[in-house]
């Protein structure tokens, strides 16, 4: 019998701006807000998400934002007691900014 697994897959804005990328000005932002639950299917351990990176107007230096994940059905998180594990994500400008 197959139990479904799944993993509910968000992002938090720390000194990155973040947004939900329906706007139509995405300019002053630094990364698209994800949050998303991730179905593994029997026998599958990994799973690729992407988050969608801006270049915003500015020159900045290193933004960051936290990938988190929580509310896990069926899955353990390196201990049975954790119900969430986040990781800190560097984003790097690229400094070519396009002014308009």
């Amino acid at each position: 019998m197959w139990f479904e697994s799944k993993v509910l897959f968000s992002t938090h804005s720390e000194t990155a701006i973040g947004t939900n990328c329906s706007k139509s000005d995405v300019s002053v932002f630094d990364f698209c807000h994800v949050n998303q639950w991730i179905v593994f299917e029997p026998n599958v351990t990994t799973y690729n998400i992407g988050v969608r990176i801006l270049n915003d107007i500015q020159a900045e230096n290193n933004e960051f934002f936290t990938v988190i994940l929580s509310n896990p059905e069926n899955i353990v998180f390196g201990h049975e007691s954790s119900h969430s594990t986040t990781a800190l994500v560097s984003i790097t400008d690229s400094f070519d900014c396009k002014w308009t």
